[in-house]
């Protein structure tokens, strides 16, 4: 049997056979649509923060969980020190990944713009070429 993307048409002004938006637009999908680049961008950026700030609100339960135990005597202060410091470094090695994550963002960013500029320049420079060829007396 075929795969299920063959039996699905694709979408006028479309690469893939996605459906389109909640407004029905028959323009393209949302993951392809230009005009909603800077939608899918926005939301890109603060795609992984989320979960990153659910699992170190999870940590800091767990820390309040120790706490409470050492109150209600479930837990020894030693006991108690120990899972703190080891709760601690968790959060802390997450807050460092979220970090790298969030530079890791931002140094594709720059190649991207790099990218750009660089095409831009050859792109200026050859219309600078064909204005010059344009003006001159001996041009075609």
């Amino acid at each position: 049997m075929g795969d299920i993307r063959e039996l699905k048409p694709k979408r006028p002004g479309c690469s893939c056979s996605a459906d389109g938006g909640a407004d029905g637009s028959v323009s393209g999908c949302y993951h392809h649509d230009p005009k909603r680049q800077a939608d899918r961008k926005r939301n890109a950026t603060k795609a992984a923060k989320g979960k990153a700030n659910r699992r170190v609100a999870l940590l800091w339960d767990e820390v309040r969980a120790v706490i409470d135990g050492v109150e209600s005597e479930r837990l020894s202060p030693p006991q108690a020190n120990s899972m703190v410091r080891a709760y601690s470094t968790l959060i802390a090695l997450e807050r460092l990944r979220i970090e790298e994550s969030e530079l890791e963002i931002q140094q594709r960013r720059l190649r991207l713009d790099e990218e750009e500029r660089t095409e831009f320049r050859a792109r200026l420079e050859e219309l600078e070429q064909h204005v010059q060829t344009a003006r001159s007396p001996w041009g075609a």
